[in-house]
């Protein structure tokens, strides 16, 4: 895990930059912004993987791999139109490994992302559109900000199928959300919430595993359209 922090790295819609955001000061550190050429568009979802390399999908329908000591970004092969608009999260295999794999989703199927020749593997139906996240322990989780009401949920990494559930009642109405993004760190949930509105920026909720919710970060200055963590993270 030398190649990876063990905190969350975030991606902004603004200006496209990296940051590390800190779980227990509710900090962010800039980073840099990955050169990917003036044809990528902004930045709408993340995934970090424990070798040191982060992917992001663009608005331009294409996944860029991202050095994360240098910031070097390459474009991949996958058909990003192919799929639609995804958020994406690794875990580990199950809890006495570290080789893990990355998961995609989009508004209705969760699916396994080939790292090496970029296919997509469909597992399962999902009811809406998610962002996701895993862990150590292999689980696989994913927020549902569009459900009522709206809910995290662990998924079978098989079929997709939910086994547990926490409801979110802090949650807003989904025509007012602009932007989230999810991940887990040290056993909790983090969601990055940002509403449609004039000088609005991300907020961020941390979220037990019973349900309980604190507000972290208000007014960020920063719209956080996707949330990395390595699988190096503490689940505890």
């Amino acid at each position: 895990c030398a190649e990876t922090s063990e905190l969350l790295y975030t991606v902004d819609k603004g200006n496209g930059a990296l940051y590390l955001f800190d779980p227990v000061r509710g900090t962010f550190h800039y980073l840099g912004i990955p050169d990917c050429g003036p044809f990528a568009g902004t930045p709408t979802s993340m995934a970090v993987a424990r070798n040191g390399r982060a992917y992001i999908r663009y608005s331009s329908q294409t996944l860029y791999v991202i050095e994360l000591d240098s910031l070097e970004c390459t474009e991949t092969a996958m058909q990003v139109s192919a799929f639609g608009s995804f958020g994406m999260g690794y875990a580990t295999l199950h809890a006495e490994t570290w080789e893990d794999e990355l998961f995609i989703a989009n508004r209705s199927t969760l699916a396994r992302l080939d790292t090496t020749t970029f296919s997509v593997h469909p597992l399962g139906g999902l009811p809406s559109q998610s962002e996701l996240t895993g862990n150590a322990r292999g689980e696989l989780w994913g927020v549902f900000p569009l459900e009522s009401p709206a809910q995290i949920m662990e998924l079978d990494r098989e079929t997709g199928i939910p086994l547990q559930s926490i409801t979110l009642s802090f949650m807003p109405s989904p025509t007012t959300i602009d932007t989230f993004a999810f991940a887990t760190w040290g056993g909790d949930f983090f969601v990055f919430l940002r509403l449609y509105g004039m000088g609005a920026s991300t907020q961020v909720y941390r979220v037990s595993p019973t349900g309980t919710t604190e507000l972290l970060s208000q007014d960020t200055g920063r719209n956080i359209v996707g949330v990395g963590v390595s699988t190096c993270a503490p689940t505890h």
